[in-house]
């Protein structure tokens, strides 16, 4: 929680939308280091799971504040819950899709590919907001 208030400090002097995705990318650096514990040193277990915290603290917040920027004041509320349903999908459905991905690969011997792909879905994600904002334009704040 200390570190949230450094990395805030940080993340709120740059654009919401870049520091977004450079949290993300940290975010799965972290995943990356997580699957190579397996192969190497146990202990980069801890390394990717701060990488994983220190981009989770730039992220998150810079999205829920994006999200209030564009959103028309009145509506900000329905924009915000949007938001958390996404959240919610992703924690309901990676645990079915990632429970049984995971046993796979655990029966092939390499139980570490499932950080890989994680750290892929996320690069995707950070590449279809980057393509979706080049090619649309970013989202301006709404006057009511």
């Amino acid at each position: 929680m200390i570190f949230q208030i450094f990395v805030s400090r940080i993340a709120e002097k740059y654009k919401a939308l870049p520091t977004f995705m450079f949290g993300l990318l940290v975010s799965a650096i972290g995943f990356l280091f997580i699957a190579l514990a397996k192969l190497s040193a146990p202990a980069l277990v801890f390394v990717g799971i701060s990488f994983f915290a220190i981009g989770e603290m730039a992220s998150s917040p810079r999205i829920q504040e994006y999200i209030m920027w564009i959103a028309p004041k009145e509506k900000a509320g329905l924009y915000m819950g949007s938001n958390f349903l996404a959240v919610g999908l992703g924690g309901a459905l990676s645990g079915v899709t990632y429970t049984s991905l995971y046993g796979y690969l655990r029966e092939m011997n390499h139980p570490e590919y499932v950080w890989y792909i994680l750290a892929i879905h996320v690069v995707l994600g950070i590449a279809a907001v980057y393509i979706f904002t080049k090619s649309l334009g970013e989202f301006t704040e709404l006057e009511t």
